[in-house]
């Protein structure tokens, strides 16, 4: 029976694209970025960049869930993503 470790990020969108806010509860820009495997640099990525990356590392996305109320700005929308992959 495999064993299964699990990632959770929450992400943000709008009309204008959605991006990665935290991996696994740690908020830090530069941590996104590290994780994902790019240079560190203090912008976040986008959700589609960084589950791409994910996917390369054997993580899939098994679930994602809205979190009550709203972004930052009213138009926007705050979601919750759960991944996993095998435990080599």
């Amino acid at each position: 029976m495999p064993k299964w470790e699990y990632r959770t990020l929450v992400a943000q969108g709008d009309y204008r694209g959605i991006e990665v806010l935290s991996v696994d509860g740690d908020s830090n820009a530069t941590v996104v970025k590290q994780r994902k495997g790019l240079l560190a640099a203090p912008q976040r990525i986008d959700l589609y960049s960084y589950l791409k990356g994910a996917g390369q590392d054997g993580w899939e996305a098994i679930g994602v869930s809205p979190i009550d109320g709203t972004g930052e700005v009213a138009s926007t929308i705050e979601f919750i993503v759960i991944l996993k992959r095998p435990i080599p």
